[in-house]
């Protein structure tokens, strides 16, 4: 049987580690791509960039399951009342709500980094043809 206290065991592992994942990117990818960069350059970045927002996704999804198994729990608890309690201070006080909009800023942006690292990508290639 679920309670309070594994939702939030759960809900704190994975928020822990959804921090994690995103503290290992590095601070010049959410930054412009460097002019002089190109060819090969790019090419490593863009993977690493599709890596990172992979993890950072499966992280994020990680959190959002957990959040959403702690309402359902709220649904089928015999103390409603104690426990809704309990779950908004537990939100407020983990910060969920700005992890997750900091989350999504930070996959916005890696996501417009690709999407500049394409461009200049197919712009190299149109280039040297």
């Amino acid at each position: 049987m679920t309670t309070i206290s594994a939702c939030k065991a759960n809900l704190t592992k994975a928020l822990t580690a959804l921090e994690s994942v995103k503290g290992k990117v590095p601070a010049s990818f959410l930054g412009p791509v460097h002019p002089q960069q190109s060819g090969g350059d790019l090419d490593a970045i863009q993977a690493t960039i599709q890596n990172h927002v992979m993890q950072i996704s499966v992280a994020f999804r990680t959190v959002k399951g957990g959040r959403q198994a702690f309402l359902n729990f709220l649904k089928t608890s015999e103390n409603q009342e104690a426990d809704s309690h309990a779950y908004v201070a537990y939100m407020k006080e983990a910060r969920v709500d700005d992890i997750m909009a900091s989350t999504e800023g930070i996959l916005k942006i890696l996501h417009s980094r690709l999407s500049e690292i394409d461009a200049r990508v197919e712009v190299n290639r149109l280039t040297v043809q």
